[in-house]
């Protein structure tokens, strides 16, 4: 019985995760629609999905990430539609790998544009809060380099990758360089 109800929750966290992701990339869209529209959009920020089934600190769009990904956005709300359908909307499966991977996939993206980590309420092993990225890729380092560099957080993830074809004696490239990350 308990595994039952384990897998009933399981798909009602899903279910409303889908309708969630689906709806924010939703409004993702139409905010980049009006911010490349007109100067006067930029100045609204991108709204939340009210009762939304997540944990979430305020969004800052990652405008870079948002153009970048936006086809891949709506491709993937594209294959969520069924799902939503306030009419009959086709059941939601944990089982279903593909559904999940394009939920995944969804969810990723939306995370590079809210620049942070979206975890479903009850979801376990996923911590929320920002999701830090940067990149270096350089010919050569005679200094410091670093594509992250980041003092006192206590929550989230953090990813840095470096790449220098050469560094000069006494520079230095580093990934990720950072002080007190955690709690």
């Amino acid at each position: 019985m308990e595994a039952v109800t384990l897998a009933a929750i399981g798909a009602v966290a899903l279910s409303e995760g889908v309708r969630f992701l689906y709806d924010q990339a939703g409004e993702a869209i139409r905010w980049w629609r009006e911010r490349r529209a007109g100067p006067d959009a930029e100045a609204r920020p991108l709204p939340v999905v009210d009762d939304a089934p997540v944990d979430l600190e305020p969004a800052t769009v990652d405008t870079a990430a948002l153009e970048r990904l936006e086809p891949d956005i709506r491709a993937l709300r594209a294959a969520l539609r069924p799902y939503v359908d306030d009419i009959d909307p086709d059941p939601v499966d944990p089982a279903d790998a593909d559904l999940v991977a394009v939920v995944d996939a969804l969810r990723r993206a939306m995370e590079a544009v809210l620049g942070q980590r979206i975890r479903f309420r009850g979801e376990a092993d996923r911590p929320a809060g920002p999701e830090i990225s940067g990149q270096v890729d350089v010919e050569q380092v005679a200094g410091y380099a670093a594509a992250v560099r980041v003092r006192n957080l206590a929550d989230g993830r953090i990813v840095g990758t470096a790449r220098a074809r050469r560094v000069e004696h006494g520079g230095e490239i580093v990934g990720v360089d950072a002080d007190d990350v955690g709690r």
